[in-house]
């Protein structure tokens, strides 16, 4: 039987061949690491695709993040009737984004329907900041909640179809009122309906609302 001296390495990291083994474990040995080598490269091959996929998924994201920030520069250029000043008010979104559980698309929308009942770009994103507080992060309240003051603030008076939005999302400014004026909430209730209550006045309470220690 023919024997091969089978290069293997010493405890100390030498070299040492004086190890032999047969035709048949040499041939076992080649193939073992034939199968090594084969499942090295499978391994390889599949962090390769891993790390491809995720450069694609990224570059994905990215250009949609870059469409989706001219499309909102496009709106708000329209609406505030300058591109200079959308630029500033998106930038205030994106860090307002930042800081909220909120999407860039639920305060886009929140912001369009503020401006759309008479929000200037310099009061919009403090508005858009108070009632995100007031919604405690929930996004289908703070359209509800943006569309409900929106018309308030067109209307310049409350009405009680406003206050019942505002109240099924979690907040009845109504409460503030009463504790800021000493009155009771059927007085409260009262002034409402015969459209007593301002603009100002719910603004005001809402702040006092979103304040520290309110």
């Amino acid at each position: 039987m023919a024997y091969f001296d089978l290069q293997l390495f010493e405890a100390d990291g030498h070299l040492n061949f004086d190890t032999k083994v047969d035709e048949k474990g040499f041939s076992g040995g080649i193939k073992k690491l034939g199968s090594i080598a084969k499942g090295g490269l499978s391994i390889l091959g599949g962090a390769v695709a891993a790390v491809t996929g995720a450069m694609g998924a990224g570059i994905t994201a990215g250009m949609k993040y870059n469409a989706d920030m001219q499309m909102y520069l496009a709106n708000f250029s329209t609406m505030l009737g300058s591109q200079e000043e959308a630029v500033k008010f998106v930038d205030q979104l994106k860090v307002t984004a930042a800081k909220t559980p909120f999407e860039m698309s639920d305060l886009s929308n929140a912001s369009k329907t503020l401006l759309a009942f008479g929000s200037t770009a310099d009061n919009a994103n403090d508005q858009i900041k108070m009632l995100g507080d007031i919604s405690l992060g929930n996004a289908d309240k703070l359209k509800t909640l943006s569309t409900a003051f929106g018309r308030i603030q067109s209307n310049g008076k409350a009405s009680m179809e406003e206050i019942n939005m505002m109240i099924d999302s979690g907040f009845n400014p109504l409460n503030v009122i009463a504790a800021k004026t000493g009155e009771s909430m059927e007085k409260v209730r009262d002034r409402v309906s015969k459209g007593k209550v301002s603009f100002e006045e719910l603004n005001e309470a809402m702040v006092t609302a979103t304040s520290e220690g309110g």
